[in-house]
This record gives structure tokens, sequence and C-alpha cells, in this order.
């Protein structure tokens, strides 16, 4: 039965230089909520006062660009809970990828890291969907929001080894974005050059941008990282080290080389359970997302006889992220089939199916969008 939630709603208006804070109790479907107090329209509104409130607010293209030209009116939580709600717009296609990236611009040049990489996590929720007619402009976008705090923050700290925690919340958050979707030459030249030691000797990247300089320099320059990537998840001793190099594996964008890594997950020289971290990265790797699918689809029997019983349900998000409506009804009779009788099963399956779904309605929604904007910019001058 249809249930109505009653939720808190607190908002925060600006008129002039006043600002203020009002709240209500929603108890129905649907509210007009009079702005008290206010002689005229406020230049600004936010539904989310603190950022705490339990629900998402979705704002016409007018109201969002006057709440951004006030940007330093809102708090700390107010901007993260602003940038989801904006990443909820997109999904649904419900705003405009030129006003997505002029809050990617005023995060990306906040102080605060958190705030930094949250920017960097919608520009690359776009960047995934670009075409590549709109990828020389993409990467342009990419290097004018973030290239400058990337190559100011390099890949290593200036001691030579992690910085801050800070700070190395928004390398790990803007460098590799530069470096492999901005294109910028230096930090993947470095990033090649970091990998390749550590493959040699194991020394010269830190523990904390291991995973990172590894998925980055496979992207950057396969032909010299992944053979000998490759070979080391074998021999390599430390566990979070060959988690690093399984992940980095998933990375690449040739589907040959993908299918390669893909084997080891049926290779008698390492541990299935561990090699899985293979698939998930290339579930998750729009070049690979087919490739993945296909590998899972036909080897489900083997890899099904090669998992223990309880990590049978691992291989449900897997099948999910093909995110693909051309096989959406193979991919939930794939998991209905073989992975819902398991521990488990029927709840990994519903949820599988359930995020397959929202992948499908997101692309959906969002990838006209995307795909207009850079398409467009990229027939301009």
């Amino acid at each position: 039965a249809a249930q109505t939630w009653q939720v808190p709603v607190c908002l925060r208006w600006g008129l002039g230089k006043r600002v203020h804070t009002q709240c209500t109790l929603l108890t129905t479907a649907h509210l007009e909520l009079p702005i008290d107090g206010a002689p005229r329209c406020p230049d600004w509104v936010f539904g989310n006062a603190d950022g705490v409130g339990y629900y998402r607010t979705v704002l016409e293209p007018a109201a969002l660009t006057a709440l951004l030209g006030r940007w330093r009116a809102l708090s700390g939580p107010e901007k993260i809970a602003l940038a989801g709600d904006v990443d909820a717009m997109m999904a649904a296609g419900r705003i405009e990828i030129g006003s997505a990236l002029a809050l990617v611009k005023l995060l990306a040049a906040e102080r605060s890291p958190v705030l930094v990489q949250r920017g960097a996590r919608l520009m690359t929720s776009i960047g995934e969907l670009v075409p590549a007619a709109g990828r020389a402009r993409y990467a342009r976008d990419v290097q004018a929001i973030f290239g400058a705090r990337a190559r100011k923050l390099g890949w290593i700290g200036k001691r030579g080894g992690s910085s801050a925690d800070d700070d190395e919340t928004a390398r790990l958050a803007v460098v590799p974005l530069v470096a492999v979707d901005g294109t910028d030459p230096a930090l993947g030249k470095a990033a090649v050059a970091l990998a390749a030691r550590w493959l040699t000797d194991r020394t010269g990247t830190p523990r904390s941008i291991l995973t990172a300089v590894l998925r980055t320099a496979i992207r950057v320059d396969p032909a010299a990282i992944f053979a000998p990537a490759l070979a080391a998840v074998a021999s390599e001793p430390d566990r979070k080290a060959r988690r690093a190099l399984f992940g980095a594996l998933g990375e690449v964008r040739d589907p040959a080389l993908g299918e390669q890594a893909l084997r080891l997950l049926q290779s008698k020289t390492v541990d299935v359970r561990e090699a899985q971290h293979v698939l998930e990265a290339a579930a998750g790797n729009p070049a690979l997302r087919a490739t993945a699918w296909a590998y899972a689809r036909d080897n489900v029997v083997a890899l099904l006889h090669l998992l223990p019983e309880e990590s049978a349900t691992d291989l449900a998000p897997i099948a999910a992220g093909v995110c693909d409506a051309a096989v959406r009804d193979e991919v939930a009779r794939f998991l209905e089939g073989h992975i819902a009788s398991k521990p488990g099963g029927p709840l990994a399956v519903a949820q599988a199916i359930e995020g397959l779904d929202l992948c499908i309605a997101r692309d959906v929604a969002l990838r006209p969008r995307v795909e207009a904007h850079y398409t467009a910019a990229a027939a301009g001058p």
C-alpha cells in the first residue's frame, strides 16, 4: 500500500545580506511553503539547510544559477548536499550539462579536498558518456577545471612520500583524472615511470597511491605496463599489492588485453577469489563492460565450480555492471538461473537487477544531454 512519510524539511534563503532558515514538517505528498518574512522573492533558496535533510532537492535552472551565484553563502555540508542533488538531477535528465559543469568548477576551486573530490566524481560521471567526437573538448574542460591543481599536487608529495591526508584525498581525486581524461602528458608519463619502477623493484610509489598509479599507467601506456603487471600477480607476496594489480588489469581499454586479463580467473597460479577484482574492474570500465559480461556469461559454470559457495553471489553485481538495455533481460535470466539459488542469492539478485535498471535509466536520461553538449561544443570554434 502507498505510504506517506513525515519528513522534517528545512530550507535556507537569502535576500540581500539577510540569510534565514525556515523549517516545516512535510506530512503530505505535496506542500507549498510560503517564505516567512520576505518582502519579495529571495535572491536564492536552498532546500536542505545544513545538508542534513533525508531527501533530495530539485532546482529549476534559474534557481540553480542564482544559488551558484551565492556559493560562498553555503556551508560545506550544504555544498556536499548540492553536489549530490545535481548528480541525482543528472541521472534523471533534469539538468543541462553546462549547469552541472558550473557546479564542478566551483567545487574544484574549493580548499576542502572532500569538495574537490565531489567535483571530480561529477566530472568523471559526465566523461564516461562523452562521445568520441567530443573527447578533445572534454579533455580541455578537465584541464581547465582541474589541471593546475593536479600539476601542483603531482603524484608524490614534496617530501617524497605520501602527503597529509587532506592533500592525498585531493591528489587521488584529480591527478588520475587529469592524467587520463585530461590527457596530461607530464602526469601520464610520470605515472608510467612510477608504475614501471614499482613493477621492477617494488620501490618509488607509496602504498597509498599504488592503485591509482597502476590504473592510470595501464590506461596511458598499456604496451609498457600490461605485460609486467600480468606477470607480477602470481609472484607478488603482498595481498593489497595483488589487489591493486588485479584492479589495474581490468582498467585496460583494449578488449583483447581485457580478455587476457580475465583468463586469470581460471588460472591455477592465482586465487580466484582475488582474481575476481579483475572482473569487478572490467565490469566498471566502459571500454570492457561488454567483454566482462561475455566472460561471466560464457564461463559461469567453471567460475561457480572454482568459487566457494558463499562467494557465488559476488558474480551478481559484476553481471549487472553491463548497464546495457539490449541485454538487460538476458542478464536477469543469467542471475536468476545461476545465482538466485546460492546462499544469499535472492537478495543479491534483486539488488543486482535493481542496480542494472538504475544504471540503464541513468544512461538513457543522461547520455543524450552529454552527447548534445559535447557534440555541439566540438562543432563550434
